[in-house]
């Protein structure tokens, strides 16, 4: 991926008022902002065409509030002359995605709706490519328009230790790492034993709809991992009930950062009630 900045047309974000890209824009509607954007685009299109005898170009524009597409990504784009594509040592193709971020980034770096475009297409790119998220010239990374050829671009401002963490942060959020949410239901147990298996019985419906892990440990109900997005701990029974889970279990539970419901009862009778007609219902 190799970042560029168009410079000309400045956006009113960077005060240059350099043919603003969305200048004139005050009471208009989404469709017509829209439209007068797309005739700007057009008229890039053109000069790329006519003046610099261009068939191609980057593949996307980028500004506040879309991304354009300009040249379809599976074709190899002109923008940053060395950077546009290269053979390696054994043959390969490597061709690089251009994109124009809308705006001059010599004095600053990327307003909030822009950088938020940006970071979020980049981040896709890279996932869906498979890319690695780092500073990197040419193939392997994401790369700026001035380590190709004698420019600024993309902007003074914009540089790897700025763009980088933001892209970073965008494929977090739009990918978030494999997990899962850990729901225990604990019975009460006593150095005597644990409930009667009538109780374990009563949880029949509860269990099979809801797939849980049921045992008698409050330290397994704590046990985590970078994997878990959340722990729940459903305590079965009264803290008077003949095997309880005590309140003092209840409070470290709590105390350790999981959701914690008890399910009032004493009797098998009283838990397998409550726990079927949530097995019913769908409700944990």
């Amino acid at each position: 991926v190799v970042i560029h900045h168009t410079f000309i047309p400045s956006t009113h974000y960077d005060g240059t008022s350099a043919d603003d890209w969305d200048a004139g824009e005050a009471g208009l509607t989404d469709q017509q902002i829209y439209d007068k954007r797309k005739t700007k685009l057009d008229g890039i299109k053109e000069y790329y065409r006519t003046v610099n005898k261009w068939d191609r170009g980057p593949h996307l524009f980028i500004d506040d509030r879309w991304v354009w597409l300009f040249t379809p990504m599976a074709e190899i784009g002109i923008h940053a002359r060395s950077g546009n594509s290269y053979e390696d040592e054994a043959g390969n193709l490597h061709y690089s995605i251009g994109i124009e971020v809308l705006g001059n980034y010599q004095n600053i770096q990327w307003p909030t709706p822009i950088a938020a475009n940006v970071s979020q297409a980049v981040a896709i790119l890279c996932h869906t490519l498979n890319i690695p998220i780092r500073h990197q010239v040419k193939a392997g990374g994401i790369s700026m328009h001035r380590e190709y050829t004698a420019t600024n671009c993309p902007g003074a401002k914009i540089a790897p230790e700025y763009f980088v963490p933001l892209v970073d942060a965008a494929h977090k959020q739009l990918y978030p790492p494999p997990g899962f949410d850990f729901h225990y239901v604990l019975l009460g147990q006593t150095r005597e034993g644990i409930v009667p298996w009538t109780w374990v019985n009563a949880l029949r419906a509860y269990v099979e709809r809801f797939r849980v892990t049921l045992g008698f440990s409050h330290d397994h109900a704590m046990l985590t991992n970078e994997r878990v997005r959340s722990r729940r701990v459903t305590i079965i029974g009264d803290v008077d009930a003949p095997v309880p889970v005590p309140a003092e279990v209840e409070r470290i539970l709590r105390e350790s950062g999981a959701e914690v419901e008890r399910i009032p009862g004493k009797t098998a009778t009283e838990i397998r009630k409550e726990l079927d007609k949530r097995a019913r219902e769908g409700t944990r």
